[in-house]
């Protein structure tokens, strides 16, 4: 038997195909935890080059109160830039109240540059400011994990809490490139796992100030921002 008009028959299979693809992709949008109970990724700018290793994921470590209303947590990351060029990657030092998303308002004025220890070479950096944040500038292809990352919470922690960070392809601080600001080369290695606090004090490698001790506002170039929903324990240390 002829089929004198196929045309039908390739429409209806390419919609089964699309339909099929669809619920894949919702049943992995779906996934908030993986067999290690780290929280992956809830939303993103885009899809990543590999949904099963996403680009951040965040474990919640302890909590230790400050004066009121400040609130010390600290977390385990795992930064991975599936990406084919560097990446800077751009997480928050503070949250709460009066705190906006990374380079939404205010400047900074100061950065510390920490290398903790561990397996492999990693470099963070820590801007100080009004729209201050932390920024790690990872190769192509790289994985690091990082221990006790401290993010400050102003007020009353949720029992989740959302976090945003950005990848940009580039970084400027006051018209300077960021990685002038490191003075040495802040790209850390492909692999890397820290054993320590992520901003040990006694691992500050420089320091840089701007010179008339004035804020200047960052310019990100951004590639993506991405969110992770994280469960936060109420507990001391």
């Amino acid at each position: 038997m002829k089929i004198k008009n196929s045309r039908p028959v390739k429409v209806v299979l390419l919609t089964l195909l699309l339909g099929a693809i669809s619920a894949f992709g919702q049943d992995s949008g779906r996934r908030r935890l993986d067999d290690h109970g780290l929280h992956t990724l809830r939303t993103i700018g885009a899809v990543t080059a590999d949904n099963s290793h996403p680009a951040m994921e965040i474990k919640f470590r302890a909590m230790r109160f400050g004066r009121p209303p400040l609130v010390y947590l600290s977390f385990d990351v795992i930064l991975r830039n599936n990406e084919n060029g560097p990446r800077w990657f751009l997480l928050p030092s503070n949250l709460g109240s009066g705190h906006g998303a990374i380079g939404e308002k205010g400047g900074v004025d100061t950065l510390e540059v920490f290398t903790p220890r561990g397996k492999g070479h990693v470099v963070v950096g820590r801007f100080l400011g009004t729209g201050g944040f932390n920024a790690l500038l990872l190769p192509a292809r790289a994985e690091l994990h990082l221990r006790l990352f401290p993010i400050s919470y102003w007020g009353d922690p949720p029992a989740s809490l959302q976090i945003e960070i950005v990848m940009a392809k580039d970084l400027k601080i006051g018209g300077d490139r960021a990685e002038i600001w490191f003075g040495k080369n802040p790209v850390s290695s492909v692999k890397a796992d820290i054993t320590e606090n992520a901003e040990n004090p006694m691992r500050v490698r420089t320091a840089r100030r701007t010179k008339d001790n004035k804020e200047v506002a960052p310019v990100i170039e951004e590639d993506r921002r991405l969110t992770v929903d994280v469960s936060i324990e109420k507990k001391n240390e």
